[in-house]
């Protein structure tokens, strides 16, 4: 646990850093060594999991079997030039020269001898003309914040190049998502189902909390296969339709009813809550209440045959219990577990 915690730290820090960087500090990033048996891997018993992992994962993907991005050569000299990568006795990275595999290595058609030469042919690899490694990442960070595309969608080209002119900068290419087209557009409209830890997040967000309440949130979280700091392998949690199912939908239907209910009482205020009483202060129809609370949770945007019902709902709520049953029923609405 304590090196998973590190390992956030880490990317919060380099979320926008150039992406070699995050490259060379991963493969130093003592989480990620315990994974995938980095510190066993040496220049007599190479273990070749991190190696095959960098490519298929992180930076350039599989391909598709007519064209490979990397083939298993490849991945049998990254892995010796890793070698020696392990965990000093004070838990930090350290490199083992007794174990590292000094010997010239071929990766992709190049020379090099250690790991960090590795990440840089990796980053300036081109097949077909174009970088596969700047085309994967720019569709894997699209696909996050927009909709699902591959390498080939048509969306991803100038996304590519932007990331290769700002010198593999993740920040150029976040930037140049958030400001394209494509990321408004209908398509990209709630386009994403939100993971249960950006669902409840939004929620307590939205209800003015400015840190986690001590209202079962967590364990609804592990109810629904998140629990922070423990992805269930190196290639973290699943996303997208993986998220809802009969048992995960229910699930985050009463999370959310924790959240609500929670309102008003000590666990959420003191976590900077706002009371029940006034989210709603001074509406005094159903359709102002309604209007409010679809403002705050859905952006405004609901059918009309449910806000109608809603704002029927809405005229007999009178008490702070159904007031909180108002946001119950609008955080249970499928527009709010979308993105």
């Amino acid at each position: 646990m304590p090196e998973m915690l590190r390992q956030n730290q880490f990317f919060r820090t380099n979320a926008l850093a150039a992406f070699g960087q995050v490259l060379d500090g991963i493969s130093r990033d003592p989480a990620m060594i315990l994974w995938l048996d980095l510190n066993s891997n040496r220049k007599n018993s190479p273990n070749e999991n991190w190696a095959r992992e960098l490519m298929e994962l992180f930076a350039l993907g599989i391909g598709t079997p007519a064209a490979p991005n990397y083939s298993e050569a490849d991945i049998k000299q990254a892995t010796r030039a890793f070698t020696g990568y392990t965990i000093g006795a004070d838990g930090n990275f350290f490199f083992n020269t007794a174990q590292h595999d000094s010997s010239t290595k071929t990766v992709l058609g190049k020379t090099c001898e250690s790991g960090d030469q590795v990440n840089a042919i990796l980053l300036q690899h081109v097949r077909n003309g174009r970088n596969v490694c700047a085309y994967y990442l720019a569709a894997k960070l699209f696909s996050f914040f927009a909709y699902p595309v591959t390498p080939d969608s048509s969306v991803v080209g100038d996304l590519a190049k932007t990331f290769l002119n700002a010198g593999h900068s993740i920040r150029a290419l976040v930037e140049a998502i958030l400001k394209s087209r494509e990321f408004s557009s209908t398509t990209a409209y709630r386009a994403l189902i939100k993971s249960p830890v950006e669902e409840a997040t939004a929620a307590l967000r939205m209800l003015g909390a400015e840190r986690v309440p001590s209202s079962g949130v967590m364990s609804a979280l592990d109810a629904q296969g998140q629990r922070l700091f423990r992805p269930p392998d190196v290639g973290g949690w699943q996303s997208g339709r993986g998220w809802v199912n009969v048992s995960t939908v229910l699930s985050r239907d009463n999370m959310n009813a924790r959240i609500v209910n929670s309102l008003g009482k000590p666990e959420l205020t003191e976590a900077g809550g706002q009371p029940v009483a006034t989210l709603l202060q001074g509406l005094t129809t159903g359709t102002a209440k309604v209007d409010k609370v679809i403002g705050l949770l859905v952006d405004g945007d609901l059918p009309s045959t449910t806000r109608s019902a809603l704002v029927t709902y809405a005229n007999t709520a009178t008490t702070d219990e159904k007031t909180r049953g108002l946001f119950n029923l609008v955080l249970a609405q499928p527009a709010y577990q979308l993105n």
